[in-house]
């Protein structure tokens, strides 16, 4: 019987554990208060997230938009627009936006947003304490 090298098992657990902690690195951003500031628009939001509610409320224009969130996997989710502004509506009419976590520390995180029709940005989102 041939015997598997012991380095070959350990690479492999390795690869196991590395999957297995950047998947439950996007958990803890699944819920809380965060904040977003998009420097090219000159435009600053406070977001806060439940697990299946999102509200944004816009710091440099005071208006608020609600939405449902769906968790399709533990770093990424989808948000309908429940509630917002008549230019805001417009732009979601019956679309998902649809958002990638991708964690950078353990209070930011980078997300990647885009509708059916393809990309729309990625912005920087920082946890407010």
């Amino acid at each position: 019987m041939k015997k598997t090298p012991v380095k070959y098992i350990f690479y492999a657990l390795l690869l196991f554990c590395i999957s297995c902690s950047s998947q439950s690195e996007c958990e803890k951003f699944k819920t809380g208060k965060y904040k977003i500031n998009d420097l090219e628009l000159k435009h600053e939001s406070v977001i806060e997230r439940t697990e299946f509610h999102q509200i944004e409320r816009s710091i440099t224009t005071g208006t608020e938009s609600k939405y449902e969130v769906s968790w399709l996997n533990d770093c990424e989710y989808t948000l309908k627009l429940l509630s917002g502004s008549e230019d805001l509506t417009k732009v979601f009419k019956d679309k998902l936006l649809r958002v990638k976590v991708i964690p950078i520390n353990e209070d930011q995180y980078e997300l990647e947003a885009s509708f059916e029709g393809g990309p729309i940005g990625r912005q920087k989102m920082v946890r407010v304490k």
